[in-house]
């Protein structure tokens, strides 16, 4: 079912002319059961008393376990080395109890003993920022479930699946500064020509077809953005006046990258915290701060030693063909709220705890935290700030500018790393067109 849907989608998306009519089926009929159950269940949630909460968050912890126990060879051996048993698990606290694991401790189990062959399954796999790659499979509903959530997302900016969105995602589509994809409705961006190329393509569409929404990689948008204020072109006419709102993605929304695109645009931002295991997903409420949908897996924020951050650990309710059961997302969040026993709120720490680098001490340094989180004067003179760490205790800031640039407009305090200083014309980007703050 997978592969047809796939082979639909890729016909679909690179005959999108001739396709034209099939943005007005609603994605209910595309998608089909599992799109309009978790449609229905998110509104359920909503209105449900809070022991049929408790009722609900318990039978799905409860299946996953039981199911992950019973058919996954590396569930099994991990619980009865740790002496413990789905069994003991009878109340929604017993939670606690059940082994916490992370992606070293998968990475070293070949993904046929931590999976099972599910009809119509499908391989995907993550690096995310800390680079360590690790491959799993997906069940066949979970792109539909998907997109029942992250339409849910986009309805707070008042987004409707007839709206059409620019997309930034890092594509190289040959000479064309845009590409229409009439899949999500959707005209995707050439990472790989030039800004005014981009910009008088979107002026002409936009002349005869609304533009309601930016999509994508907040630092390729925030570089759209830097174009058009340096070149005094009004945003309110290059839109025709339609955009309505930005949808962030895929990166960490940056203060920097975010203040500037929201004062050139002149609508709102939002962004959301999620992962390619597809077992927690939030949504933004303020900036920064991210409210969990329980509906579509369980968060737990766990107490750092003598810190007051906490790991974020979640579990997938749903996919059986390779479970996430207490999984160490790898991220640190603060603030963690709860509710019902439930953890509903949290606030982003650092970033992707894989952005760090090492100081003379062997101390982990924030990225985020030293990049976004300090007053930088840097940041007036240069368009991206990058480092590499090629070796304990040394770093080179790389800053993309056309302007004098020294460490003294860097606020480098308090931190215990020799620095150097290189300025490139351009940032280094990663294959899929991602900015990093990291280089490898």
């Amino acid at each position: 079912m997978n592969r047809l849907f796939n082979f639909g989608k890729t016909v679909l998306e690179n005959n999108s002319n001739i396709f034209s009519l099939f943005r007005y089926i609603p994605y209910s009929m595309r998608l089909g059961k599992s799109y309009k159950e978790h449609k229905r269940l998110i509104c359920w949630y909503e209105n449900s008393s809070v022991a049929e909460r408790r009722v609900f968050h318990f039978d799905s912890l409860k299946n996953i376990l039981d199911y992950a126990y019973h058919n996954i060879p590396f569930y099994e051996e991990l619980y009865s080395l740790h002496n413990y048993h789905p069994r003991e698990f009878g109340c929604l606290e017993d939670f606690n109890n059940v082994p916490i694991i992370n992606k070293d401790d998968l990475r070293k189990h070949d993904l046929e003993r931590r999976s099972i062959n599910l009809p119509g399954a499908i391989r995907s796999n993550t690096g995310g920022t800390s680079g360590s790659p690790l491959s799993f499979n997906l069940d066949d509903k979970t792109f539909a479930r998907e997109w029942a959530y992250m339409h849910n997302i986009w309805a707070r900016l008042g987004y409707n699946y007839l709206d059409a969105k620019l997309t930034f995602r890092g594509k190289n589509i040959g000479e064309k500064a845009l590409m229409y994809n009439v899949v999500h409705n959707e005209y995707i961006v050439n990472a790989y020509v030039d800004v005014a190329h981009i910009v008088e393509s979107v002026s002409n569409l936009a002349k005869r077809n609304p533009i309601k929404y930016l999509h994508g990689y907040p630092s390729a948008i925030y570089e759209f953005c830097r174009y058009l204020q340096e070149s005094g072109m009004s945003t309110h006419d290059l839109f025709q006046g339609q955009l309505i709102g930005v949808f962030f993605g895929s990166e960490y929304p940056a203060p920097q990258y975010r203040n500037l695109v929201e004062e050139v645009l002149g609508v709102p931002t939002l962004s959301w915290y999620g992962h390619s295991e597809c077992a927690v997903l939030a949504f933004e409420t303020t900036p920064f701060h991210y409210n969990t949908f329980p509906t579509y897996g369980y968060a737990e924020a766990v107490k750092q030693d003598n810190q007051d951050e906490f790991s974020l650990l979640s579990t997938g309710y749903y996919n059986k063909a390779s479970p996430f059961i207490r999984y160490d997302t790898g991220d640190l969040i603060k603030a963690p709220c709860w509710s019902d026993g439930v953890l509903s709120q949290f606030q982003i720490s650092s970033g992707r705890t894989g952005d760090f680098i090492v100081d003379s001490n062997n101390k982990r340094i924030s990225l985020t935290a030293l990049i976004f989180g300090r007053h930088h004067s840097a940041f007036d003179k240069v368009m991206f700030i990058q480092i590499r760490n090629p070796a304990i205790g040394r770093a080179t800031l790389v800053v993309t500018t056309d302007n004098d640039v020294s460490m003294s407009d860097f606020d480098l305090s308090n931190v215990d790393i020799e620095f150097d200083l290189e300025t490139v014309k351009v940032p280094v980007k990663t294959n899929t067109g991602k900015t990093p703050l990291l280089i490898k």
